[in-house]
């Protein structure tokens, strides 16, 4: 049984929709009919759907370390595992009443979870980043504070620990920061309210959110001497649109 890590109960309704979740055969049909039979509650739907993701994450770190994506081109999605229909199971699961903001507790008090830090686990293609255009456009708070710190301070830390430091696999590392673009374009803030980057002259930094229109690149810092910034570039005109000083 998924969920054993939540001081909540996992129900054996959050089981059953997890099942019709977690799986290679997704059923939308299935999955629809079985929300609007007003079975589970709200706690079944939030747990299901983090435990989905969760696993996600965990059977994708599985399939890295087996070369599952290997050559397989940035954004390209792997069909035929588990995430490959995350997208379209987030949209059903936020129709039917689930809460991206949810926080759940540990079992062991070591602190909390929450399906938008799960999410940035999830490499498979552009999925997570779709799925979190999809959340933060229907409630999800980007500036959401997890144990005294921000969503979006993860993401950072998550952002500066593949890019400088997973050189043998930059399918990840891309997919991560297609991810941290999506939250920086729906505004997320620090705990202080503070920014996490800098926008090159006027720059809007709300069109991150149409993350497939830029990419990433490292140059040498203006600030640091010795040091890398990453920054982002528009695909039409190659020009820097922001910058994640390190």
């Amino acid at each position: 049984m998924r969920g054993w890590f939540f001081k909540q109960e996992f129900s054996e309704n959050a089981q059953k929709l997890y099942d019709l979740l977690y799986t290679k055969n997704f059923d939308k049909d299935e999955l629809i009919a079985q929300l609007a039979s007003g079975v589970f509650s709200a706690d079944d739907i939030d747990m299901a759907a983090y435990s989905y993701v969760d696993n996600c994450g965990e059977a994708e770190f599985e399939a890295r370390v087996n070369n599952l994506f290997d050559g397989i081109a940035f954004g390209e999605l792997v069909p035929g595992i588990e995430s490959s229909h995350l997208v379209e199971a987030v949209k059903i699961l936020l129709d039917y009443g689930m809460d991206p903001n949810r926080l759940f507790e540990y079992d062991d008090d070591s602190g909390h979870a929450n399906i938008m830090l799960a999410l940035a686990f999830v490499f498979n293609g552009y999925q997570a980043a779709d799925a979190a255009a999809e959340i933060l456009s229907r409630g999800g708070n980007p500036s959401l504070i997890v144990d005294d710190a921000s969503l979006i301070r993860e993401l950072n830390f998550e952002l500066l620990y593949c890019i400088r430091g997973d050189e043998e696999f930059r399918y990840y590392s891309d997919s991560v920061a297609h991810y941290w673009m999506v939250f920086i374009g729906y505004g997320a803030k620090l705990e202080n309210g503070g920014e996490s980057v800098e926008p090159y002259k006027d720059f809007n930094i709300s069109l991150l959110c149409n993350h497939r229109q830029y990419y990433y690149g490292m140059v040498r810092s203006e600030r640091y001497k010795g040091d890398m910034d990453i920054c982002f570039f528009d695909k039409d005109t190659n020009r820097e649109v922001v910058r994640y000083y390190l």
